[in-house]
C-alpha cells in the first residue's frame, strides 16, 4: 500500500472564538485551561480580538489556522486588540490539535462533574468514560474509588465514546454487592467489596456511543444494574477487522468479523438500545452551557425531577 503524502500539520493557541464576530481578526470567547494562554502573566482575555501572528494579519479565508501551519511547539508572536483599542503582543508556544482536543475534553468533563455536584449538593459522583481502553478504565477507577468513594450515587457518562473493549471490566466494577462491613472505632464505616461499586448508578448515553460503548449499556441493562438515560443507541457492537486500503492512501476499512449475541439468542448488532429515561440531544441548550441529558440522569438518581439534595434511592430500570 502506498503511504501517500503526510497530512498538513497545524497548531492551536488553546482558545475558543466568537463565531458571530465579523472581523477583521478573531474575537476570543474563552481560554482553555492548561493551554498556551492559561498563564498568570497573560493580558489576553475573552472579548479581545486576535489581529496577527508573527506580524501577519489574520486572513478572512482560513483565519488563524492558516497562520499556525507548522507552528506546533514553536514560539510565535500573537498580537491582539483590547476592547478599548489597545494593541498588545505576547509570545506563546502553540500546541497540536490533538492536545487542543484533550484540553477541550478535560474542560467539558470538569464542567459536567461540577454540575452534577452542584445539582445533587455533593451527593452524586460523575465519571466520563472517554474510550473503551485501559487508560480510560484507570482514570475511571481512580475517580470512582478516590474522589467519589463516599458518594451516594454515580453517573457514568459514555456519550461520544468511540468504543474499544472495556465493557466487561466496567460491568464488573459497577455490579458490586456488599457482603461485609467494617466498623472501626474511628473513621467511617466501610463495606466490601471496596474495588466494586455497590451503590446506585445510572448510565448516560447518546447516538455517538459507538461499538463497545453500545455493548456496555446493553449489558448494564440486561444485568439490571441501573437505568439508562439519554438517547437510543444503535447496536454497533461487533469485533472489527481493520484493513488498510491498497488503493486509497491513508484509508482504512473496518470489516465486521465476530458478531455478539445476548443471552436470549438475539444478535446485538443492528438493534437499538433504548433508554429507560429518554432525553434527546439539545444543541441549543449546549450553546447556553446547559446539559439537559445530564440533568435528567441526576434527577433520576435523586428520585424525581428537580429533586436536588433529596436522598438518593435505588434506581432500577423503568
Amino acid at each position: 500500500a502506498s503511504s501517500g503524502p503526510a497530512g498538513e500539520q497545524t497548531a492551536s493557541l488553546g482558545l475558543y472564538y466568537d463565531e458571530t464576530f465579523a472581523g477583521p481578526g478573531m474575537r476570543v470567547a474563552a481560554i482553555l485551561p492548561a493551554g498556551p494562554f492559561d498563564a498568570g502573566d497573560t493580558r489576553l482575555a475573552p472579548g479581545d480580538v486576535i489581529t496577527a501572528i508573527d506580524g501577519e494579519a489574520v486572513p478572512e479565508a482560513g483565519g488563524l489556522r492558516r497562520l499556525l501551519r507548522g507552528a506546533k511547539d514553536r514560539r510565535v508572536e500573537v498580537a491582539f486588540a483590547k476592547p478599548d483599542g489597545t494593541v498588545l503582543r505576547e509570545r506563546r508556544v502553540p500546541v497540536s490539535l490533538e492536545r487542543e482536543r484533550d484540553l477541550a475534553f478535560e474542560r467539558w468533563r470538569r464542567r459536567r462533574r461540577d454540575a452534577v455536584a452542584a445539582r445533587s449538593c455533593g451527593r452524586l459522583g460523575y465519571v466520563h468514560v472517554r474510550a473503551m481502553n485501559a487508560a480510560s478504565y484507570r482514570s475511571t477507577f481512580a475517580e470512582v474509588f478516590g474522589r467519589f468513594g463516599r458518594a451516594e450515587g454515580l453517573v457514568v457518562d459514555v456519550r461520544f465514546n468511540g468504543g474499544g473493549n472495556l465493557h466487561n471490566q466496567l460491568l464488573t466494577m459497577l455490579s458490586g454487592r456488599p457482603y461485609l462491613t467494617f466498623a472501626p472505632r474511628t473513621g467511617p464505616v466501610q463495606s466490601d467489596p471496596r474495588d466494586r461499586w455497590s451503590r446506585p448508578s445510572a448510565v448516560l448515553m447518546n447516538g455517538a456511543s459507538y461499538s463497545d460503548a453500545s455493548i456496555f449499556p446493553q449489558g448494564y441493562r440486561d444485568l439490571g444494574i441501573g437505568p439508562l438515560v439519554g438517547e437510543p443507541v444503535a447496536g454497533t457492537g461487533t469485533f472489527v477487522w481493520w484493513v488498510p486500503s491498497p488503493i486509497v492512501p491513508r484509508l482504512t476499512y473496518g470489516l465486521p468479523q465476530v458478531p455478539l449475541y445476548r443471552t436470549d439468542g438475539t444478535r446485538l448488532e443492528n438493534t437499538d438500545v433504548l433508554p429507560d429515561l429518554a432525553s434527546p440531544a439539545d444543541p441549543a441548550a449546549w450553546a447556553e452551557g446547559r446539559d439537559p441529558q445530564l440533568d435528567a440522569a441526576v434527577d433520576r438518581l435523586l428520585g424525581g425531577t428537580g429533586g436536588a439534595c433529596r436522598a438518593v434511592g435505588a434506581a432500577a430500570p423503568g
